[in-house]
């Protein structure tokens, strides 16, 4: 069946109307599923959620006026509220510590003169019940856009026209969440930026509304591995032609405070498992190599490729899918479910 893609252009509100419209059904599973997530999780019903979203609205504004209207733009085409649309976009604010979103990233950097292209590749990993859309966005004036992203939201895991890629992943703090800009909004903004330079900026310096990851990557073989607790970042750079995240603070900025201290031990091991994996690869690695390093079900359950303890729990934390991006070429592969028995989608820029 494959992921919807839909394509949005035009105004910024054409562009969320697009989106709304051709992934209607969808969105409002997203807005069902989180609506029983916070109230089964966190007991917050789903009115409160609604007032916590209204305080982001005059930040979003604030921080890009083009990308509050698309907001607004979901909203119509989805015939939904538009505060249930800023949910969806500033979830992480209320659910990042109570939701499975263990992750497995990495990308791959070839030096001069070694054999392979630059891509970056995710194993996205979140709630069985959980809706996924692929947008192609074209917006003049800027590059291309190609994210998939929970539906409703503008971008997660994506990359543009200008070869600059962005894969997520989320990280644990005892340090509340803060209102800052959403990182479906903050990854949006990156995503439109025309230079690496830029595109880390927007990530790295925008207060945002809690701790991530965040792997950017362009086709001249740069990647940069940027942790974000909400108002501050700590940077780090390949030590070879890999760099590796999953869910925990590696960088020393973080690593030693108490707020950040490790969560999940799988995490370590995921990490070490595919820093291993990679660095079996003699020659170059391709997608067919990367997919193969995201269906690794070493150390099951807690694997690179997770499955959930129990299907028939929409709430259960699985791999969605994986995705695979050659910045150079300008493709995204997306697997339909877990990596480990389905094969890839292609969606390129050509």
């Amino acid at each position: 069946m494959g992921h919807l893609l839909v394509r949005c252009e035009g105004s910024a509100r054409d562009r969320g109307a697009a989106h709304g419209e051709a992934a209607r059904d969808l969105i409002h599973e997203n807005i069902d599923t989180y609506r029983l997530l916070l109230r089964r999780r966190l007991g917050i019903p789903w009115a409160t959620a609604r007032r916590h979203a209204a305080g982001f609205v005059p930040r979003i504004r604030a921080f890009d006026r083009a990308l509050a209207d698309e907001i607004a733009g979901i909203a119509a085409g989805a015939r939904a509220d538009v505060r249930d649309i800023v949910v969806l976009n500033a979830r992480s604010s209320l659910t990042l510590t109570h939701s499975p979103d263990d992750c497995t990233s990495f990308a791959v950097v070839p030096g001069v003169g070694e054999p392979g292209a630059p891509l970056l590749a995710q194993n996205w990993d979140n709630l069985t019940r959980l809706r996924a859309v692929v947008l192609d966005v074209r917006d003049p004036g800027t590059p291309r856009i190609l994210t998939l992203t929970e539906a409703g939201t503008l971008a997660k895991i994506g990359l543009n026209s200008e070869g600059i890629g962005i894969v997520v992943n989320g990280l644990h703090s005892l340090r509340p969440a803060a209102r800052g800009v959403p990182i479906f909004v903050a990854i949006r903004k990156a995503l439109a930026a025309t230079t690496l330079s830029d595109a880390v900026r927007v990530i790295s310096t925008t207060p945002k509304d809690g701790p991530h990851h965040y792997l950017v990557a362009s086709r001249d073989r740069a990647a940069f591995s940027v942790e974000a607790l909400p108002s501050e970042y700590d940077m780090l750079t390949p030590a070879g032609r890999f760099l590796v995240h999953t869910n925990h603070y590696i960088g020393a900025r973080f690593l030693a405070r108490r707020e950040c201290r490790l969560r999940e031990p799988d995490s370590v091991v995921r990490l070490w498992r595919a820093e291993r994996l990679l660095a079996a690869c003699r020659g170059a690695v391709g997608v067919t190599e990367a997919k193969g390093v995201l269906s690794d079900h070493s150390d099951a359950p807690g694997a690179i490729c997770r499955h959930a303890h129990d299907t028939a729990d929409g709430l259960a934390g699985e791999t969605k899918c994986a995705v695979i991006m050659e910045l150079g070429a300008g493709r995204m592969h997306v697997s339909e479910a877990h990596p480990c028995k389905s094969g890839l989608e292609p969606f390129s820029f050509a």
